[in-house]
């Protein structure tokens, strides 16, 4: 993917973030579950390609979904660091970006149903 699109992407998912939270840190927590809830829909979505035989290609880690997970994925990174002081929340987010590792450096080899998995962990973990 070209850095120009990740950075509009990225523009694009902080624009919404600003629009939904105006003022930033006014409620941290809301925008973290907005943010797991959207990051869940790329996963979900991206995923429905994936899993498909005949679209199993290196190529899929190119596509603006699994770059918007990436950018979700920092993103969460960022606000948890802040913000969370739970020791389950933040050993599942950690499984889950081990698992993003996973798919990034070795689809399709990699099994890439473990990243939903995982993120159904963290978000469990999140509802706590």
């Amino acid at each position: 993917m070209k850095p120009q699109r990740k950075a509009d992407l990225r523009k694009s998912l902080e624009r919404q973030l600003d629009h939904l939270f105006p003022g930033g840190a006014s409620d941290p927590p809301a925008r973290v579950r907005w943010l797991a809830e959207q990051l869940e829909n790329y996963v979900e979505r991206w995923l429905a390609f994936a899993t498909i035989p005949a679209m199993q290609s290196p190529a899929l880690l190119q596509d603006d979904l699994f770059a918007m997970i990436e950018i979700g994925t920092e993103t969460m990174s960022a606000k948890l660091a802040s913000i969370s002081d739970v020791p389950e929340t933040t050993r599942t987010w950690e499984r889950f970006t081990e698992e993003l590792a996973a798919v990034r450096n070795s689809f399709p080899k990699t099994d890439a149903t473990r990243l939903r998995t995982a993120f159904q962990a963290f978000a469990r973990a999140l509802r706590v």
